[in-house]
């Protein structure tokens, strides 16, 4: 079976990450795990219905390409040399989160919705934050 891919209907990757505690650096720190191009899942009238993965890739079986490849930000600064991969690695995207390890394996938008669910995933990105500042005592 051979689908063809349409790169213009990806309007945003989906990035698993894990964040742990590196002991030997004292450091909170994020790795990347894969990556995954969106496209929107219409019914027969066009309506929109949901969004979905096409596909994962491995992150870090990819960093090698995504290292050759340049990044070009749109209106920016042109001169500066910067690879997909240092876009990855200096966090350098907009992003929200969307799930968390729980006992039910649920998204937030399956117990959430509208505005509640952005609150419920700054409460979560507040929680990180918070861990690790109790790491430290001052």
């Amino acid at each position: 079976m051979r689908n063809d891919i349409n790169w213009e209907d990806v309007k945003r990757f989906r990035i698993k990450e894990v964040w742990f505690f590196d002991k030997q650096a004292s450091m909170l720190r994020v790795r990347i795990l894969g990556i995954a191009p969106m496209i929107d899942v219409r019914d027969n009238e066009g309506n929109f219905r949901f969004e979905k993965p096409m596909f994962w890739v491995y992150y870090p079986h990819a960093r090698e390409l995504f290292a050759r490849h340049n990044y070009y930000a749109l209106g920016g600064n042109t001169t500066a040399q910067m690879t997909w991969d240092d876009v990855f690695e200096r966090r350098l995207f907009a992003s929200y989160i969307y799930k968390e390890a729980n006992v039910y394996d649920r998204k937030i938008d399956e117990y959430l919705q509208g505005v509640d669910l952005l609150m419920e995933s700054e409460k979560i990105k507040n929680e990180i934050f918070n861990w690790e500042h109790d790491l430290w005592q001052y």
